[in-house]
């Protein structure tokens, strides 16, 4: 064991004695740490095999009879009316026939940003290596020597037919002379309902084909031993895909850039392919997700499938760009003056009451419910600041910095002070002790978790620049864990949870379940990068602040589109809620890990309570829609976590929140929710006082602000942690300049425009 000191601070490192993930044993000797988890494909560095690999429009598994194959499409409501489910009957496997079954092993041996290459076999040679690519109609194979292919039929029927759709080897033991041929199988879902898809085999010249009984024997000529598998669109496709077949996927990447003086974001993904037969296309096929194709310019084939996620649109080229714009983010409202019945002694009284739970009973040995401490008290900083109650904010500060410093410094014996971090060399990923969501054990969590902890550091490091010479470190430990933007560091992967293709975070460490990976809680998810990007900010680091900025703009884009279903295009038209409690990857689930009572399946989407889940109120109808939509499900108002709900209720019908204020009620309901008593209060007032959230002004030279618009004024919020005062400049849509606004350092303005 060894203790790692970083200024004042401090983690364990290398102590078995600890809570220590399941060992990612499943992968090639050239494979070395750190390894991403929390994706859609790491079931199969912890299994024999795997568990589901959804890259969409695929599902596929490892099994005993080789790579399971489907394409599910966008699946079907369970008889409960609760989940959307796509399970059913593989419609293929894919194997060798000279494998050793019992033997046989799946191992990862290489990936990109979104795409993972797996060997299978029962020795060291890659008898079937397998490229899967998010987003991809294909998946690519390589063979070993002396290492035939075959495909073994599992629907009910199967027709195999040719480019003129003319039907081919009907009967046993025929055989032809092709390097390609389509599939169109009948099948069972787990509802029972039958359904038709089309798949394509792509192989090389002088290839032969036979059918025994329910197998297709691929000999191919020499010693090319490769094969591209495709889920058409339609039957009458295979030509079109055959051009494409042979440009296989060797890398993803995925690079964004930030630009500040027009409030873009623009997120490039480009595949690198190797054509495998001279005379045939190098570019692929790429299928581009709702949030991905509702914010692009790049031109679409026309084809698309169904999917879980909606209508995947095909793009045919090796790289496409999205561009979203980013709204601004801050910490904290200005105060809310303008907004009627509100009180600044009710919120001095506020802040009291929180200081008074927490002085004495401040630390937690579980590093989640830590933050739910941290939180209350980083936003009451940033209010007892604007009110010039200095010895209110001290005090919060300084119980922020008990509770931060305490975690950041291993202290010695666990059994007498069990808050410490310490850092697991197999996966290079950074645990806190304690704790029931796993973190450890599971690699689950870890952007929830270490959210809360990296945006109260970063306030806190604001005001206390011994803090931030001191344990800085630390907290760059933890984001770099969660959203590192280095792709060398050799102690964490690039962006570990973040699916940069889906563009939102997977919870769970290893995806090891039939529907792979999942994600609950949507804003709480994007709390890491919200931190991040105020960190960056105060230590004038670009990167953190890019990376910050691109993910809570992809993620809030993407949790409006698979979480709420925003423009009603994605989900099937019978599912009867308009949320999802949790999205899986080939599942929606109307439900939580712990509740089914609404309250708990709309509001933990709606936590923690803070300016950045302001995005949801762009769309002021939209917003009052999801909440009418809550009601509706609950069969009437709220009855608990109010200091949740009504926030949210403010983003579209803020005279509505206000007129439920009662914190006794709220206390009454939750502990955590009386500590968030002045947040709520501040909240909601701000959203009476100014409106409704627009992206009708912005800034070219300042990305710490929020615009809102109230009766044709529009009111801008503006945070400036630096040491010195910041001009900011404000432009409408047509690039005019409509205000300069001066921001002392270390001050939050409210300016009308």
């Amino acid at each position: 064991m060894d203790i790692v000191h970083i200024g004042s601070g401090s983690f364990k490192a290398g102590d078995t004695g600890c809570y220590l993930p399941v060992s990612p044993l499943f992968k090639t000797k050239n494979l070395k740490t750190p390894i991403p988890s929390n994706g859609w494909w790491q079931s199969i560095l912890v299994k024999q095999l795997s568990d589901g690999i959804v890259s969409l429009p695929f599902r596929l598994q490892y099994t005993s009879r080789g790579l399971s194959i489907m394409n599910p499409g966008a699946g079907f409501v369970n008889h409960d009316q609760t989940t959307v489910i796509t399970e059913g009957k593989p419609d293929l496997y894919l194997a060798v026939e000279n494998i050793n079954v019992p033997q046989m092993v799946a191992r990862v041996c290489e990936y990109g940003d979104w795409s993972v290459t797996a060997v299978l076999s029962d020795d060291d040679t890659a008898k079937m290596k397998t490229t899967f690519v998010k987003g991809a109609p294909y998946i690519f194979n390589e063979f070993g020597d002396d290492c035939t292919p075959y495909i073994f039929l599992n629907g009910i029927s199967t027709r195999i037919f040719d480019d003129g759709n003319n039907s081919i080897l009907i009967s046993d033991n025929d055989s032809i002379f092709t390097d390609h041929v389509g599939l169109e199988i009948s099948n069972t879902d787990a509802a029972g309902f039958t359904y038709v898809r089309w798949y394509g085999i792509f192989s090389p010249e002088g290839s032969v084909f036979k059918r025994v009984a329910d197998k297709i024997i691929i000999q191919m000529a020499g010693r090319e031993n490769y094969l591209s598998l495709a889920t058409l669109t339609a039957d009458n496709d295979l030509y079109y895909f055959y051009q494409h077949a042979y440009a296989f996927v060797k890398d993803t990447k995925v690079n964004y850039n930030c630009d500040d003086a027009s409030a873009f974001v623009t997120t490039t993904f480009k595949v690198t392919t190797q054509v495998k037969r001279s005379g045939f296309s190098a570019d692929t096929l790429m299928c581009l997700f709702p949030h991905q194709w509702k914010s692009t310019a790049v031109s679409l084939t026309g084809l698309d499938y169904s999917s879980i996620r909606g209508r995947l649109k095909v793009h045919e080229g090796n790289s496409f760009a999205t561009q979203n714009i980013f709204p601004g983010i801050i910490p904290q409202f200005g105060e809310p003056v303008g907004s009627e019945g509100y009180n600044r002694t009710d919120t001095v009284s506020y802040i009291k009451n929180l200081i008074a739970m927490l002085q004495n009973d401040y630390l937690i040995d579980d590093p989640y419910w830590q933050g739910k401490n941290l939180h209350p008290l980083t936003q009451a900083v940033l209010i007892a600041d604007q009110l010039e109650e200095i010895v209110l904010r001290d005090e919060c500060l300084s119980l922020l910095k008990n509770i931060l410093t305490d975690w950041f410094t291993y202290h010695g014996d666990p059994s007498e002070k069990p808050r410490f971090l310490y850092y697991s060399g197999e996966w290079g990923a950074m645990q806190g002790n304690g704790g029931d969501h796993g973190m450890a054990v599971w690699m689950s969590d870890h952007h929830y978790v270490w959210g809360y902890f990296i945006y109260a550091a970063a306030i806190l490091a604001a005001y206390d620049k011994e803090f931030l010479t001191g344990y800085g470190g630390i907290v760059e430990h933890l984001i770099r864990d969660v959203g590192n933007p280095c792709r060398d560091d050799s102690m964490y992967p690039f962006v570990r949870g973040f699916d940069v293709y889906e563009g939102h975070s997977w919870a769970g460490g290893y995806g090891d379940n039939y529907d792979s990976n999942n994600q609950e809680a949507a804003c709480e998810g994007l709390l890491a990068y919200v931190g991040e990007y105020f960190w960056g900010l105060i230590t004038n680091n670009k990167a953190y602040c890019d990376l910050g900025k691109w993910v809570y703009t992809l993620g809030f884009n993407s949790i409006l589109q698979y979480w709420f279903d925003i423009d009603g295009e994605n989900w099937l038209t019978n599912y009867p809620h308009r949320v999802a409690g949790q999205v899986w990857g080939s599942r929606y689930v109307y439900d939580t890990y712990f509740s089914k009572d609404p309250n708990c399946i709309y509001g933990i989407h709606w936590l923690p309570v803070a300016p950045y889940i302001t995005f949801y109120g762009l769309w002021p109808e939209a917003a009052r829609k999801i909440y009418n939509d809550f009601l509706a499900e609950k069969g009437g108002p709220e009855d608990g976590w109010y200091h949740i709900i009504w926030p949210f209720q403010s983003l579209g019908d803020p005279k509505g929140a206000i007129a439920k204020w009662d914190p006794d009620l709220i206390a009454g309901d939750d502990k955590n929710g009386q500590k968030e008593w002045s947040n709520t209060y501040w909240f909601i007032h701000n959203m009476n006082a100014c409106g409704y959230r627009t992206q009708e002004i912005w800034s070219p030279n300042w990305s710490c602000y929020q615009v809102f618009r109230k009766n044709g004024q529009y009111t801008a919020h503006i945070w400036n942690p630096t040491g010195a005062a910041q001009s900011v400049v404000f432009r409408d849509t047509t690039g005019n300049i409509v205000g300069f606004v001066t921001v002392p350092a270390m001050k939050t303005i409210t300016a009308n425009l």
